[in-house]
């Protein structure tokens, strides 16, 4: 394991602590393992291998979130994708100078794949290329796993070490997480997803 893997295990450990003493409060429906996802179905860091053209992406991410034509590597599999910027404040580049992203399959994956039954897929990243931001995903991922502690009723992820590449150059090599798409999780826990307006924080404040 490297040195940010141990980094977010002890990260999660101590976390956990806050979680134990919960835990025999909180009761939830088991949910079948078969209704999992094999991207999802295990806790181990993936390597992934993106190509394409990763510096346009960054640099137009804030005006558009247009498609363009790449190649997912991961688990001896290479799989043709389109890949986009995605989000809305993390789209800025004030704020990221490096957008999370979407990963669109151009062929459905085979059974056997670790992408089987994955059309489209939510890619997190490390938003700017210094460690301290890197950090920041780790602690972004040990919250959602945090979450699947307490329920099952929770959106999976997966972590993975990823590297960029722009034709012949390595743009950049960060840790990111998938998410896994919503209407898996709603299969997953027999309900269904139900699009509903954006929310905005203010919203949510309860008037004195």
């Amino acid at each position: 394991m490297d040195q940010l893997g141990k980094q977010y295990w002890a990260i999660l450990s101590r976390l956990s602590v806050l979680v134990v003493g919960f835990a025999f409060v909180i009761t939830t429906p088991a949910l079948a393992n078969d209704r999992i996802t094999p991207l999802f179905a295990s806790d181990d860091v993936i390597t992934v291998e993106l190509s394409g053209p990763i510096r346009t992406i960054a640099r137009n991410a804030a005006r558009s979130t247009d498609p363009q034509d790449a190649i997912l590597q991961a688990n001896g599999e290479t799989h043709r994708i389109a890949l986009s910027a995605r989000g809305v404040s993390r789209r800025k580049r004030e704020v990221c100078t490096f957008p999370p992203l979407r990963v669109k399959f151009a062929e459905k994956p085979a059974k056997n794949s670790l992408f089987h039954k994955q059309g489209g897929i939510k890619l997190v990243t490390h938003c700017k290329d210094d460690d301290r931001y890197e950090q920041v995903i780790l602690r972004e991922y040990a919250a959602y796993r945090l979450y699947n502690l307490f329920t099952p009723q929770s959106l999976k992820v997966r972590l993975a070490k990823l590297r960029y590449r722009d034709g012949a150059k390595l743009f950049a090599e960060r840790h990111g997480f998938f998410i896994e798409d919503i209407d898996d999780a709603a299969r997953r826990m027999d309900g269904k997803e139900i699009d509903i307006p954006r929310t905005s924080i203010d919203s949510l404040n309860v008037p004195a």
